[in-house]
């Protein structure tokens, strides 16, 4: 059972039975359970629902500017999530192409916090002078003219690169 936003009871008994048919639900953060940093209505009865029929909610997030730790912390504030596990970024899924590929000294042109999570994978950001073999582009609140210049040229030089988030209007503050 459910409560609409007068606090009266609802019964959704399909939504109950889709329910209990799925285990993992996945859920984008910026502008599905919040915007501009408002929790949207219904959403944290939602998610305590699901956590009453021993469901797994799973967040997902493309803003790359943030660490795992970055959203746990606010999630946990909001009394959402309580295992940083649950978080899933696109920093997670570059790591894990990065990996997968074989790439192992990228420039990462993005924000400490993308550079720190990558360097707890094992994939320390490399400067220029020491030839990375990839690089990454991901949204950088820090970026400097002399980042973008050397992003560039060692893209002009045929090193492979890969991006995250192309559209920075998507993101929306935590």
């Amino acid at each position: 059972m459910m409560t609409n936003e007068r606090g009266h009871i609802m019964e959704i008994p399909f939504a109950e039975s889709m329910i209990h048919q799925k285990f993992f639900f996945l859920f984008d953060l910026d502008g599905t359970l919040w915007l501009d940093g408002s929790l949207l209505p219904g959403v944290k009865e939602a998610l305590e629902f699901l956590r009453s029929c021993r469901r797994q909610p799973i967040y997902l997030t493309n803003n790359c500017s943030k660490s795992r730790m970055d959203y746990f912390e606010r999630l946990r504030e909001l009394g959402l999530c309580f295992d940083p596990q649950e978080i899933v970024l696109s920093t997670d899924t570059v790591i894990a192409f990065l990996r997968k590929n074989g790439f192992r000294r990228p420039y990462i042109f993005g924000t400490p916090a993308m550079h720190t999570m990558c360097e707890h994978a094992g994939l320390r950001h490399h400067a220029v002078a020491s030839m990375p073999d990839v690089v990454v582009v991901g949204f950088d609140l820090t970026a400097t003219a002399s980042k973008l210049t050397e992003s560039a040229r060692l893209i002009a030089r045929d090193r492979k690169s890969t991006r995250l988030n192309s559209s920075h209007e998507w993101i929306s503050r935590m």
